[in-house]
């Protein structure tokens, strides 16, 4: 029997991230693939979408060793308290749609992804992976607050 699932999560927190790219990528074909893939970006929708976390100043945080301490402050922060990282999981039983979406400003992705493909961008390790997941496609929307991952649906077990 043949049908569409949906799923969907609300999620802050970093220590969240682990535990629901597990859950959406045991949906796909290839779990362990996408799972890297899943957690970057649900990773980068926290910190750099949502808590406006940029790249130079990650480095900062993660040489001082004090990213995860920073990432705690921001989430309390009144401009960032209310933001959420919202995910939705579509699939029947051939594809699976993934779409994660923050509430920051965006960024310009056609810059980071020309970079990436080029070999030219020292940042964008997240992406870079996320590329490398094995999806089928991977999308953003204009403003850059929002990607969408296209990937083969997991086989059912006879």
């Amino acid at each position: 029997m043949s049908g569409i699932n949906a799923y969907n999560y609300k999620l802050r927190q970093v220590s969240e991230t682990m535990e629901v790219s597990s859950k959406l990528a045991s949906h796909f074909a290839n779990p362990e693939r996408h799972m890297t893939g899943i957690y970057e970006l649900i990773l980068n929708a926290i910190e750099h979408g949502n808590l406006e976390i940029g790249y130079e100043r990650k480095a900062e945080l993660v040489r001082a060793g004090s990213w995860r301490q920073e990432i705690e402050q921001r989430i309390l922060m009144p401009q960032y308290s209310t933001r959420a990282v919202n995910i939705r999981l579509i699939h029947d039983d051939k594809t699976c749609c993934l779409t994660i979406s923050d509430d920051g400003h965006g960024f310009r992705w056609q810059e980071y992804v020309r970079g990436i493909a080029a070999g030219k961008r020292p940042n964008g390790r997240g992406l870079l992976i996320a590329f490398n997941s094995n999806f089928d496609s991977i999308k953003f929307n204009d403003k850059g607050n929002a990607v969408t991952c296209i990937g083969k649906r997991k086989r059912a077990s006879i």
